[in-house]
């Protein structure tokens, strides 16, 4: 092969593998804008698909949000309501029982006075009757003094009767033995009666008994009380005539 037509061949190969690098590099072109014109649209699909998805995701989750929060406001509702109601009957519980015990203190402070003055007006009773019983028990014991006090001034004046005419007697003996002595006249002495006086009754102030019944000393104590009185007040003035007469006659 000649020079001229080595450099044609070489020409034309040349050419032949600049139009085939052409024509690849068109078709590696229109293949690589496709794959990046298909993958963008897959990612835009792929983004466009993960929107929907959060954007469903965030519906839901705001959706049951509202539902909980709409229950929760409900239970929160009706526990409001319940605690109202149950304030309410609370109250007029409260009310009610406050009633009651206002009524049963009533009742009970009506109940406990009325024992109070009932027990007072048994106790004034009992202290009137004691009373009335103690006057009688007085007067009784003041009439046996009265009565034992004359007996003994009738007692004394005998005796003083029977002193005077023993001791005329025994100055008559010694009388005898003298012949100008005159007959010793016997004088009766006049025997004054006693006035007893009678014991004045002081009225015994009953004190109120706190819780008890009233005290009252015994009978007999009181009888021993008013019986030693006038027993030691008594002076014997009949004796002293007696004395003063035997004086006299042993004078003479």
């Amino acid at each position: 092969m000649s020079l001229a037509g080595q450099i044609s061949h070489t020409v034309t190969t040349l050419s032949s593998a600049r139009a085939a690098r052409r024509e690849d590099l068109g078709r590696i072109r229109t293949d690589a804008a496709r794959h990046l014109s298909d993958a963008r649209a897959a990612q835009r699909q792929m983004a466009s698909e993960q929107q929907h998805r959060l954007t469903e995701a965030l519906r839901s989750m705001k959706l049951g949000t509202a539902i909980l929060l709409g229950s929760a406001d409900e239970r929160i509702d009706g526990y409001r309501k319940d605690r109202i109601k149950q304030a309410v009957q609370l109250d007029r519980a409260l009310a009610a029982g406050l009633k009651t015990l206002r009524s049963d203190t009533r009742k009970w402070m009506s109940t406990q006075l009325a024992m109070r003055r009932k027990e007072a007006a048994e106790n004034l009773r009992q202290r009137r009757r004691d009373r009335q019983a103690l006057s009688a028990t007085m007067r009784e014991l003041m009439a046996r003094n009265l009565a034992f006090l004359e007996g003994l001034t009738k007692d004394r004046q005998e005796a003083s009767v029977i002193w005077l005419g023993r001791a005329a007697a025994a100055h008559q003996a010694p009388a005898a033995h003298h012949a100008k002595a005159e007959p010793m006249k016997a004088q009766p002495l006049k025997a004054e009666p006693m006035k007893a006086e009678p014991l004045k009754a002081e009225p015994i102030k009953a004190e109120p008994a706190k819780g008890d019944a009233p005290h009252h000393e015994p009978a007999a104590k009181v009888e021993a009380k008013v019986e030693s009185k006038p027993a030691a007040e008594i002076k014997p003035a009949a004796q002293k005539p007696a004395v003063e007469k035997a004086g006299s006659g042993k004078s003479e």
